[in-house]
């Protein structure tokens, strides 16, 4: 009976994961790539979130203590499909190197993020915009139990 080696699991989720990047940027047509989004919808065009992706890595290694060899960050509003996938490669390749080196250090997936990494900074929250067409957002009326009635009804309150 095979056992389980979830060290090589790891690292071939990571592999899995980048080989299905590399197919969803090999199949997105030119003209999509940079397709124009409807005004106001806040949301990524396929480029920036393939950039998004290579620079989280990015940021990952950074936090867990790599500060050398990184790939350069891809800038969202001007990377090339042949850029992004590029960047992907080598931020995957650099993922897999630093935890296959953690791996074989300790046994264990475990990366250190210095105290002064771990605090994020608490900002304000701010207020939600109305929606600019509140015909097509409306919700039904939560029950009062849920987080969400319980909101409905406040702000019916503050509304008075």
């Amino acid at each position: 009976m095979k056992t389980f080696d979830w060290k090589t699991a790891i690292l071939d989720v990571l592999a899995i994961d980048e080989g299905a990047n590399q197919a969803l940027l090999k199949h997105i047509h030119p003209k999509v790539w940079r397709a124009e989004l409807p005004e106001g919808s806040g949301k990524k065009t396929i480029a920036s979130t393939f950039a998004h992706i290579h620079n989280v890595r990015l940021m990952w290694l950074k936090v867990t203590g790599k500060r050398t060899g990184l790939p350069v960050p891809l800038d969202r509003h001007r990377c090339t499909k042949r850029q992004a996938a590029l960047a992907l490669t080598r931020s995957a390749e650099a993922v897999s190197r630093h935890i296959r080196s953690a791996l074989e250090a300790s046994g264990r997936p475990h990366f250190r993020v210095p105290p002064e990494r771990r605090r994020l900074p608490v900002l304000p929250r701010l207020p939600r915009r109305p929606s600019p067409r509140p015909d097509l957002f409306t919700l039904a009326p939560a029950p009062p139990s849920s987080p969400r009635g319980r909101r409905q009804r406040r702000l019916a309150v503050e509304q008075d």
